[in-house]
């Protein structure tokens, strides 16, 4: 899809290729990868980090949080994004979290309206094969890789949501997405879906999906930081044993009011690292 995800993808680029192509052949590059819906937050950013920070930012295409990892300790990355926390043997080399931004997670679907749903309602429309939108319409789940970041905060945010999740898995005509664009793509072609993902992609992109709201609340940043909206998702910011100080300037940057006033415009706050 060559949509906002890429655009911001290639401005970013294009931030870099101006830097050198003034001169500056000695610019703080910091290079990221990691799962898309963190990689393209922070190039979103990417603008107002250069200013902030001096830090000129490059951020790859979705990895995914494990193709992160592999990249970080090969050396060919500096800031590693993930969805989830580090695995023992991703973190064998020194690799250690040094940030957490979270957003609020939400579901999503392709309705032209999205419908409010308690907690119950959304569980059951996981495990049961007969579930159907209010309108009568087939409810499309699009799930994600068992070992996915989403996947595994999906387990435990509603009550009975493993078992429907076990249940959805063996049904041969549930979709399943690899990384997070591949996810938002499905869903948003998908008639009638129901998906996962985090808000901050949702509204970064523009996505044609609507979220829904979850026992009346609606998902936004104001709902998630006053505790109406409860759902959240965090992204954990992974350097290597030895960060570049362009690295740690920019971590620095975002954890600075400044840059928690951009993260805030990127539906985004800065969270306490583990």
């Amino acid at each position: 899809m060559w949509g906002l995800s890429s655009a911001v993808l290639v401005g970013a680029a294009g931030l870099l290729a101006s830097v050198f192509a003034g001169g500056a052949a000695r610019a703080d590059v910091v290079r990221i990868g990691g799962t898309g819906a963190g990689t393209i937050t922070l190039a979103a950013i990417a603008e107002q980090a250069a200013a902030g920070s001096g830090v000129v930012l490059q951020p790859l295409p979705s990895l995914g949080s494990a193709g992160g990892m592999r990249a970080l300790n090969a050396g060919r990355i500096d800031l590693a994004i993930l969805g989830r926390l580090m695995m023992p043997d991703e973190a064998k080399s020194g690799a250690r979290v040094v940030a957490e931004i979270r957003t609020p997670f939400v579901f999503v679907t392709s309705l032209s309206a999205a419908p409010v749903m308690t907690g119950a309602e959304i569980v059951e429309a996981f495990g049961n094969q007969r579930a159907r939108w209010r309108d009568g319409g087939p409810i499309a789940l699009v799930l994600r890789q068992r070992t996915d970041g989403d996947a595994i905060l999906l387990n435990t945010m509603l009550a009975g949501m493993d078992a429907a999740l076990e249940q959805a898995r063996t049904r041969p005509e549930v979709l399943v997405s690899v990384v997070d664009d591949d996810n938002a793509d499905l869903a948003e072609r998908t008639k009638g879906s129901l998906a996962t993902m985090s808000y901050n992609q949702l509204m970064v992109e523009s996505r044609k999906l609507r979220a829904i709201a979850i026992n009346g609340v609606a998902p936004s940043l104001k709902a998630y930081e006053d505790g109406s909206y409860p759902y959240g998702r965090p992204f954990y910011l992974v350097v290597p044993a030895t960060p570049s100080a362009a690295t740690m300037r920019f971590v620095a940057f975002l954890q600075s009011e400044r840059g928690q006033d951009v993260l805030r415009g990127v539906h985004s706050v800065l969270g306490r690292a583990p």
